[in-house]
């Protein structure tokens, strides 16, 4: 009974890490990606760019610095709470 509890645990503690460290990528790939489009636009030298249909929503009615600026801020969120947090033992 303990070995298959254990299992289990261990099985859940590789779940939830697994879970973490996609979103900690997808938030440091859409981190990334923004700060380019934003570095960009401030240097005068964004043409022409693709973006998913729902952020270039965001893009028109917002403008693109403060769309990036929202952008960045909900992925730091994302990688910052990407993070597991510590048990505290008593």
């Amino acid at each position: 009974m303990e070995q298959k509890e254990l299992n289990e645990e261990i099985t859940e503690i590789q779940t939830k890490r697994t879970v973490r460290l996609a979103q900690l990528f997808i938030s440091t790939i859409w981190f990334c990606l923004t700060g380019f489009i934003l570095i960009s636009y401030l240097t005068n030298s964004l043409d022409e760019f693709y973006v998913p249909q729902i952020i270039g929503w965001l893009y028109d009615l917002v403008g693109i610095l403060p769309a990036s600026i929202i952008q960045l801020t909900i992925t730091l969120v994302g990688i910052c709470t990407s993070f597991p947090k510590k048990k505290v033992e008593n």
